[in-house]
Parts: C-alpha cells; structure tokens; sequence
C-alpha cells in the first residue's frame, strides 16, 4: 500500500482545526474558522433579508411601489428574479463581511462591525415595513 503524504497531512488538519486567530495583531488577516456568534449574525441578516422580500411582496399586493430603482427593475422581469436576485446579493454580502470580519473595509472599519451594524438597520426597515402592513390593513 502506497502512503500519501497528502492525506495524512489533511486528515490531521481536519481533526486539529486550523487557524482560529491571528498570527500577528494589527494586521488584516482570514481566518479558516469563524466566530459562531458572527456566523448566526450573518444568518439573521439573511433571514432579515428573506423578511423584507416576503413583506416587500405583501405591500406592493397591496398598491405600494418598490422604490429601489434596481430592485423595482428585477420586479419588472419576475417575482422569481427578484427574490433569488434579493437573497443572492445578500448572501454574498454576507459571505464578503463575513471573510472580511478582520480587515478594515472601505478604510472604515472592519468588516465585523459592518455585519453586526446590518441586523439593526434591518429591524429598522422590518419595523418599518410591519407599519404599513399595518396602515394598510
């Protein structure tokens, strides 16, 4: 039988994990793990996300009007387009942020921040939207 050097380099990788932090602090650095918490704040921007389409929907059944120029254009070719176009810019955002949790974005701050910052901005806009089911109703 002939060893792999390979594999037993992976296998051993795969049951010791591999970098969780940093090697140097100060730097913009990946990582292969993530923080879990951050990983379920990237999962409730998603579910958010997935909200807003279904409650977008809701209003303009209702006589509202979309007005996000690019979604309302994606609206024009199909509901199908514009909710996998919604979720798919979304996921990759979050995928973006999330592989970014450590680098300063946009010279800003870093993407970690940015992500956390999402889940309040989009309570905002499902509170929002809530109210004018509610107006409407």
């Amino acid at each position: 039988m002939i060893r792999d050097p390979q594999s037993e380099f992976n296998a051993i990788a795969l049951r010791r994990g591999r970098r969780r932090q940093a090697r140097r602090e100060g730097h913009n650095y990946y990582l292969d793990w993530y923080d879990p918490a951050l990983v379920f704040t990237g999962l409730a921007v998603l579910l958010m996300s997935s909200l807003d389409a279904l409650f977008t929907l809701t209003l303009l059944s209702k006589g509202a009007y979309e007005a996000n120029y690019f979604m309302a254009q994606l609206l024009e070719l199909s509901i199908e387009v514009f909710v996998w176009s919604k979720v798919a810019i979304t996921v990759a955002g979050v995928m973006f942020l999330l592989m970014h949790a450590n680098f300063q974005v946009l010279g800003i701050t870093s993407g970690k921040r940015m992500l956390q910052f999402m889940v309040p901005v989009y309570g905002l806009l499902i509170v929002y939207e809530l109210v004018l089911l509610g107006a409407i109703a």
